[in-house]
């Protein structure tokens, strides 16, 4: 009887996490997608229809715009994305407790899973139309299953698991050595059998999708070469660039927690088995992994660090765990940690203060509301800024010349009368040759730094 009430009070406290951790992911709901998320939008739009206003699924991993194209089917509402997104980032936190548990014990795994689900960067990054959140998710629950790999089954599907995070955000391959190493070594017999039931069942998710890509492309790794290149745009990031950015991804409490993982290393060791030292040591590879192969990407971005959260956050519940387990310190380190846990969740929260529903409208979705009030559907949108943006609010084709490496007067033999040239203020150069002196083109409408043109070579239109 005590213990069914303890596995229903800790039922109770892990969906009472997760409700709360959904709420600070999904709030506000909105309709304002940007860059990255309109052209996961664009790409499961593709996925309905043949044709569509801008296509990267070529390059793009094809996860998220499934679940995506599957759940508009379900229901079109323009709020749907961003709620489905926010349930989805769920399984992070769940899987951050499964590890947790397996490892240590169910409290350590529920330290370990308010860590994670309250982390302001994984709180900011759940919210948006995007997989860095998922990718983490489903590796997170593919290594749980990993930890149960003398079933068959169990190491089959973590093999699955992983190249589903791979398919949702391609930079997750470099988690294949740590799992391989890592079912290798934690086999108690037949290693080599292990470690082909593993690859099995990541080829059987994997491999189809080589197929397509050969298919479509000419070259099964086209699009992972395609991917890399455009991940080579900025060249004058420095390498160092994340060092300052480790204290904000991981916030002071995982910080505090892995300082008394090496502060008790000794007393600690007591009930520490070989096999969770084979553990820790594979959870480490993973973060030292990611965190060098973020350094030397030339493109850079803050997020780019949220695979090292979860690891590290397992490791630094069990310091934290470990304190509260000692009755001396109990109370003081309830109160120190406790302290250091709010000050670092309390970013998470920051979007509640807004109103639940955001009904804003940013200049480019009303640029994109006039265009299609006023223009055929057959016109082709030319910008170079933005354009995703464009080509999922007008639903219109939307090119960006320059990101094809040709001046815009490449185009100017298959402009066709109404095609609409969108410039920027502040970044006037590259359409300046074309506009300057031209009677082709005609302002139809301007929006703070935002200017339309019209092709109208015959002057039907009359002037602006």
């Amino acid at each position: 009887m005590v213990v069914g009430g303890k596995r229903t009070l800790r039922l109770v406290l892990l969906t009472f996490i997760l409700a709360i951790a959904l709420v600070a992911y999904m709030w506000p709901i909105r309709t304002t997608y940007w860059w990255d998320e309109t052209v996961y939008l664009l790409n499961a739009k593709n996925l309905l229809h043949a044709k569509s206003a801008y296509d990267e699924l070529a390059y793009r991993p094809p996860v998220l715009p499934i679940i995506l194209a599957l759940s508009s089917c379900l229901s079109d509402n323009p709020y749907n994305p961003g709620i489905v997104v926010s349930f989805l980032a769920l399984l992070l936190p769940l899987s951050v407790y499964l590890v947790g548990k397996e490892i240590y014990d169910a409290k350590t795994g529920i330290v370990a899973m308010l860590i994670t689900a309250f982390n302001p960067a994984i709180a900011q990054n759940a919210h948006y139309v995007m997989t860095d959140v998922l990718s983490i998710g489903l590796s997170v629950f593919a290594f749980y299953l990993l930890l149960n790999n003398e079933k068959r089954m169990a190491s089959i599907s973590s093999g699955a698991f992983l190249a589903l995070a791979v398919l949702t955000r391609f930079t997750s391959l470099i988690l294949i050595p740590v799992f391989l190493s890592y079912t290798y070594l934690a086999a108690k017999q037949g290693k080599p059998k292990k470690v082909l039931e593993h690859l099995c069942g990541f080829g059987i998710v994997f491999l189809p999708y080589l197929v397509w890509a050969q298919m479509t492309q000419g070259f099964f790794l086209e699009p992972f070469i395609e991917a890399s290149r455009n991940g080579a745009v900025d060249l004058n990031e420095p390498a160092l660039y994340f060092l300052d950015k480790i204290p904000g991804m991981l916030t002071y409490i995982i910080l505090f927690g892995i300082g008394l993982q090496i502060l008790f290393f000794g007393p600690m060791q007591k009930d520490r088995s070989q096999n969770r030292t084979v553990t820790e040591a594979a959870l480490l590879s993973w973060a030292a992994l990611v965190f060098l192969q973020v350094t030397i990407t030339p493109h850079k971005e803050p997020r780019y660090l949220l695979p090292i959260v979860a690891p590290l956050a397992l490791l630094s519940s069990r310091g934290i765990a470990y304190v509260m387990e000692n009755k001396k310190l109990v109370i003081l380190a309830v109160l120190v940690a406790g302290l250091i846990y709010f000050q670092s969740a309390a970013p998470a929260f920051t979007r509640l203060q807004e109103p639940f529903i955001n009904k804003d409208k940013t200049d480019e979705m009303k640029i994109s509301e006039y265009i299609r009030s006023n223009y055929p559907q057959d016109i082709t949108v030319y910008t170079n800024n933005n354009y995703p943006v464009y080509a999922y609010y007008s639903n219109r084709k939307t090119l960006n010349p320059e990101g094809l490496g040709r001046p815009f007067s490449y185009y100017s033999e298959s402009l066709k009368e109404k095609d609409l040239l969108i410039v920027y203020k502040e970044n006037w150069q590259w359409a300046s040759s074309i506009l300057n002196g031209s009677k082709d083109f005609r302002k139809v409408t301007e929006l703070n730094l935002i200017e339309v043109y019209e092709y109208d070579p015959s002057g039907k239109s009359g002037k602006a």
